[in-house]
């Protein structure tokens, strides 16, 4: 890569932009109390460098959840405002985990005749 790209590349990233929306698809189960405060930062970027680096950490954060399989985070450009700020909207989408699992236990006593028999299944809360 020259200098040349390379300081285009840097113009790019230091343009001015405004996150205008955050929507979320794909909650199920878990509440929108809990993602949002990690979607917040995201409103505060004010270039696409720092726009870049809060996405990494916000989707980073909800991969910690431990709530979500996937989580998937889309910037799309809106295109300028009326003072030449670039707007974009961004779309989380999430897929939530499911933890099932379904197990069986069977003991038996030779000679007694008698056993036990359990059958299980849990659940994400």
């Amino acid at each position: 890569m020259s200098e040349d790209d390379k300081a285009a590349l840097l113009k790019i990233l230091k343009h001015h932009i405004r996150v205008k929306s955050v929507q979320i698809d794909g909650l199920r189960r878990v509440k929108e109390e809990i993602v949002v405060p990690h979607l917040k930062p995201l409103l505060k970027a004010n270039n696409l460098f720092t726009l870049l680096s809060l996405v990494g950490t916000t989707h980073d954060n909800l991969e910690i959840l431990d709530a979500f399989d996937n989580v998937d985070i889309k910037i799309d450009h809106l295109g300028k405002n009326s003072d030449y700020v670039n707007e974009v909207a961004l779309k989380v989408a999430v897929s939530e985990a499911s933890r099932n699992s379904l197990g069986m236990n069977v003991a038996s006593d030779r000679g007694l005749n008698d056993g036990t028999f359990n059958m299980f299944w849990k659940a994400r809360n």
